[in-house]
């Protein structure tokens, strides 16, 4: 799969369990709640990603979220 994929992947997902979180157990759904879960969803996802474009992918997540 492409990057923007996995990354698309990984931002819906994380959209949908906010959405369970909210109907099944009440919690507050927040677009920050969905940064911070996002971010740290991506970066347990860099062991996908050959070792010469991490600091790439690291830096993208850092400066753009």
């Amino acid at each position: 799969m492409t990057f923007f994929t996995e990354i698309f992947i990984i931002a819906a997902w994380e959209i949908w369990n906010l959405r369970n979180a909210r109907i099944f157990e009440g919690q507050v759904a927040s677009l920050q709640l969905w940064t911070v879960k996002f971010k740290d969803q991506a970066l347990l996802q860099l062991h996908r990603v050959s070792e010469d474009l991490r600091p790439t992918i690291v830096q993208w997540i850092s400066t753009t979220m």
